[in-house]
């Protein structure tokens, strides 16, 4: 929720305000034990650098808070629906569920019976997909969403996205969303932070 952007006890601190249930990310599990990442290519070291500054900016405190992420949540909708939340997948916050997944993998991934909706992230796209006799809902990212571009890698708009669930006498609606904001205000809190590898972090960052 908070690593590898330049507002990490900021973004803690909101979040403990707010009436929420969270489930643990890969980032989040980072957080609390951050390590280095294996070295892919010239990039590797940039990350780095960000990661590990952004966990050091979590107080104990906010560390405390996220250890109380759960692996999933299951939240009663209306009558007998239910929403079942996790970050990859139920089995690993690290597993990728994108569109094109094919079923055998995500038969291996969940085991019935299956709530009416099933809600992962960790792939920062919005989508939404029938499985099975459920709908897989993949919100998006409001600290990082990716988009397609003409460039060889995709870029971050400056939009948060979420998604709007509403349940109501066995009717099931889901309508995603987006929040846009000005990419001048990002590049100031990054400017306040001192952020290690700045430029390169925001190159990426394009106005919705």
């Amino acid at each position: 929720v908070a690593v590898f952007g330049p507002q990490p006890h900021k973004c803690v601190a909101r979040l403990q305000t707010l009436n929420c249930r969270f489930v643990m990310g890969n980032t989040d599990a980072y957080a609390l034990e951050p390590y280095p990442l294996p070295h892919r290519d010239d990039q590797s070291t940039l990350f780095n650098e960000v990661e590990s500054w952004s966990a050091a900016q979590l107080t104990d405190a906010d560390c405390d808070f996220i250890r109380g992420f759960a692996a999933t949540q299951t939240i009663r909708l209306d009558g007998e629906m239910a929403l079942l939340a996790f970050h990859g997948s139920p089995r690993s916050f690290n597993d990728a569920i994108r569109p094109e997944t094919p079923r055998t993998t995500l038969n291996n991934w969940f085991s019935p019976p299956l709530p009416a909706l099933l809600a992962g992230g960790h792939q920062h796209v919005q989508f939404c997909q029938p499985y099975q006799r459920s709908i897989f809902l993949n919100p998006g990212s409001v600290g990082m969403p990716y988009a397609s571009s003409g460039r060889s890698h995709d870029v971050n708009p400056t939009y948060a996205e979420f998604a709007i669930i509403t349940a109501e006498k066995g009717h099931l609606d889901i309508s995603l969303q987006r929040a846009s904001y000005a990419l001048a205000d990002l590049k100031k809190a990054v400017a306040a932070s001192r952020m290690p590898a700045a430029a390169w972090w925001l190159a990426d960052w394009v106005q919705a």
